[in-house]
């Protein structure tokens, strides 16, 4: 497949007191073997020295530009840089993540027709010096109905918004949810239900850092449960324009009520209101997903457990499993 030549690419990179690894993953995007790009670097109001030296790489490449605003948050700046941005197609790389050198090329030479939406590539999740491979298990085409159910039941597409290249189309009328968390999975839904078809790429383009301090590293605070109106957004899309996927956007909706409850039980932070709230509504969603055939025919057990924990704990329930998984051992 060629490449579209002259085809500019904007590389969005929101950046907020990330003074010890913005370098390197500019650097990443600036070596790409893909030349035909902007790269907008959002200095989301950062305290450290990340501003001073996003200005410096600016003078090192004249691709960059340096947009230095008041700390607004990760969705914030994500839309200042596509406001800013000029190209027409647009990738997301988190300043503490980097790239391998031909990932947009690998991208761009899987956008061939006009038909295609958006291309989907593999990543490395690394955390010190074990990684794991997600994303893609093949290279193949897909419907954006199709990605979007991978998104509710599989573990191909994620609904993470930096492994994509989208067509800039598809923010016309979209916009990450400013002061949301699990912005990503808001907006990739809503992505996806305008996609025609997505390209997957079945190799590991991307470099995925968990590290200690990061968003989706930190203490559950009040945030983490007002995320979960993220995967709402799922629901009342299939509502209003795919019905027939109805059934399991609610049951992805109720495993990741099911994963915050679960991240807050393990956490140091009590927040017992917040904990009888996130019971409160695994229940109302697990109870109105054992209703569907559908889900009960695929999912019937994950679903039960949901329902048990909501109205048990996560702690009695597990005695319960882990009694009953030794009883059929004995």
């Amino acid at each position: 497949m060629s490449i579209f030549v002259n085809q500019l690419v904007s590389v969005i990179i929101p950046a907020y007191n990330v003074e010890k690894y913005v370098e390197r993953c500019v650097y990443s995007v600036i070596n790409q073997t893909y030349h035909d790009i902007e790269i907008v670097i959002v200095d989301d109001g950062s305290t450290d020295s990340t501003g001073m030296l996003c200005d410096k790489l600016a003078k090192e490449d004249d691709r960059i530009m340096v947009v230095h605003k008041m700390n607004g948050g990760l969705s914030d700046a994500k839309n200042v840089g596509i406001s800013e941005s000029h190209g027409e197609y647009i990738v997301f790389v988190d300043s503490d993540d980097y790239v391998a050198t031909d990932m947009i090329e690998q991208m761009m030479c899987a956008m061939t027709e006009p038909y295609i939406s958006m291309v989907v590539v593999g990543f490395w999740q690394q955390k010190g010096e074990n990684k794991t491979y997600c994303g893609p298990a093949g290279n193949r085409m897909i419907s954006g109905e199709e990605a979007l159910m991978d998104i509710f039941v599989g573990h191909e597409v994620y609904s993470a918004s930096w492994n994509k290249l989208y067509r800039r189309e598809l923010f016309e009328n979209n916009r990450f949810v400013v002061g949301m968390i699990n912005e990503d999975s808001e907006i990739v839904t809503k992505l996806l239900v305008e996609c025609n078809m997505v390209v997957l790429i079945a190799n590991p383009l991307y470099f995925y850092m968990i590290r200690e301090g990061s968003i989706t590293q930190s203490v559950f605070s009040k945030k983490n449960y007002e995320g979960i109106k993220a995967y709402r957004t799922a629901v009342n899309i299939c509502k209003d324009r795919k019905k027939e996927m109805l059934p399991f956007a609610r049951y992805y909706e109720a495993s990741r009520i099911y994963n915050t409850y679960i991240e807050l039980v393990k956490s140091d932070a009590m927040m017992i209101n917040y904990r009888f709230l996130l019971r409160v509504i695994l229940f109302v969603r697990s109870l109105v997903c054992l209703f569907s055939a559908r889900l009960r025919e695929k999912y019937l057990i994950e679903m039960l457990i949901y329902f048990f924990t909501s109205i048990f704990g996560y702690d009695t329930t597990q005695k319960i499993l882990n009694a009953r998984r030794k009883r059929f051992v004995d």
